[in-house]
């Protein structure tokens, strides 16, 4: 099965493919990967067909027959993950639309494939401790600090942190706006108090001063790749004047595991942010403020969930 094969369907599959694609679009997903799953979704629909079911009463005992249908049919592992995931994706739409009630393909990932089970969660405590201990000794670490708050307080991906730009920032207003991609939705947020005074003191004084100091020509060392960034109204910007943060966060989370070895990454803040946001928050409360584009993403953070997600991993095939 190619994505880019053009696929036929009864008049009643297209028009719930149509419907399905609309949805999609809204959500900003390529034309490429639309059509992908929409070819997908649209042979699995004649798969119901044949076997006399219907897209509501399927339950995940159902999935696991169409997962021996398509390995007996030749299809590699990854290959079928794929066709679940787009599986996935078209009952988040059927219960957005009250057409069904529940995703059995909420887990849709078969062995053979990493799974990214959220794992190494952190205390919200240790977080906040972290953020109060990170300390501040120069330009580059007072950027540093104002980044990490992001991703402590607001669970901002690295990606999200590169794209923010000044204008996101509201002060007077007390919140930011985070900007989508075709990942994840954009969502606005409200920053902590605390917050507001540190991007303001970084607006007005840190990041003028890197700007200034990426005007100066350096006399040794690596040189910078060219970049426009004084023409630039990115956020956040490395001390050697390139708006490309790869190497400011490498340093910042190495630093950040001399104070706590527990903490591996932004990821996994992240992750532990989301878990503890479902403690004071409704799932689809915590959907938007992750910014995740279906709520079985959300799902898999619930605490009570993860547990038994793992155990399921290590005792049933062929999905996890």
């Amino acid at each position: 099965m190619n994505s880019k094969d053009e696929y036929r369907f009864p008049v009643g599959v297209e028009k719930e493919l149509k419907a399905f694609g609309l949805s999609l679009q809204r959500q900003g997903y390529k034309a490429v990967t639309i059509r992908q799953k929409l070819n997908y979704t649209g042979l699995y629909l004649l798969w119901l067909e044949s076997q006399r079911l219907i897209p509501a009463d399927i339950r995940y005992t159902d999935l696991l027959s169409l997962v021996d249908h398509l390995r007996d049919s030749g299809k590699s592992t990854r290959h079928v993950n794929t066709i679940i995931l787009a599986v996935r994706n078209y009952y988040e739409w059927l219960k957005e639309t009250a057409k069904a009630t529940a995703n059995p393909a909420s887990s849709p990932y078969l062995r053979g494939i990493r799974r990214k089970i959220p794992s190494g969660i952190l205390s919200y405590e240790t977080l906040q401790q972290l953020y109060d201990q990170y300390p501040v000794t120069d330009h580059r670490t007072g950027r540093n600090r104002v980044m990490l708050g992001l991703i402590i307080y607001q669970g901002l991906t690295s990606g999200e942190l590169h794209r923010l730009t000044t204008s996101h920032i509201q002060l007077k207003e007390g919140k930011i706006q985070v900007p989508g991609d075709a990942r994840s939705h954009g969502r606005i947020l409200e920053l902590k108090a605390f917050q507001v005074i540190e991007l303001h003191d970084y607006i007005t004084q840190v990041r003028t001063a890197l700007l200034s100091q990426a005007d100066t020509p350096k006399p040794y060392g690596r040189v910078a790749r060219k970049t426009k960034v004084t023409e630039s109204d990115r956020l956040f910007i490395s001390v050697n004047g390139s708006s490309d943060l790869k190497n400011s966060l490498h340093h910042l989370f190495c630093f950040i595991q001399k104070l706590n070895p527990e903490i591996q990454s932004a990821g996994q803040i992240r992750q532990s942010v989301i878990v503890h946001w479902l403690k004071s928050y409704n799932l689809r409360q915590v959907q938007y403020m992750a910014g995740h584009r279906w709520v079985s993403s959300t799902e898999r953070y619930k605490l009570d969930n993860l547990e038994g997600l793992q155990a399921e991993l290590d005792k049933y095939h062929p999905l996890g």
